[in-house]
């Protein structure tokens, strides 16, 4: 018998939406969910499958925190598709700092980078 395939996330490209995470995310989560900051970390890291305690846990405060409704689907998948395509589809970002401030392999691969937008860097 096959053990069932992990559950992904993204949880940590729709953390980096919301600024009161961006400061001490672990710590901040597991205080917002009641779960342990190991278990938190143990998420974001992709080493854990979660309950469906912590993913509605953690969608609830997501959604909290960034006044959006960002739904349990768009955050936890069983084959890594998403019924939106990237994290900040998801949050309804109007266009982040994440393309100015991460390398274009660090961020989801639907944003865009300055090159694949033809714009100079300084005016992203």
């Amino acid at each position: 018998m096959s053990s069932p395939s992990p559950i992904r996330n993204r949880v940590e490209p729709v953390m980096s939406h919301c600024s009161y995470y961006l400061d001490k995310g672990v710590s901040r989560l597991a205080a917002d969910t009641g779960f342990s900051r190991s278990t938190i970390s143990r998420l974001l890291a992709g080493n854990l499958s979660p309950s469906f305690a912590l993913a509605c846990a953690v969608t609830k405060a997501l959604r909290r925190r960034l006044g959006v409704k960002v739904e349990l689907f768009d955050l936890f998948s069983v084959d890594g598709k998403y019924p939106k395509p990237s994290a900040c589809d998801a949050v309804r970002c109007p266009g982040c700092f994440l393309r100015k401030a991460f390398p274009p392999d660090a961020v989801d691969s639907n944003v865009k980078t300055p090159s694949q937008t033809n714009q100079p860097k300084e005016d992203l």
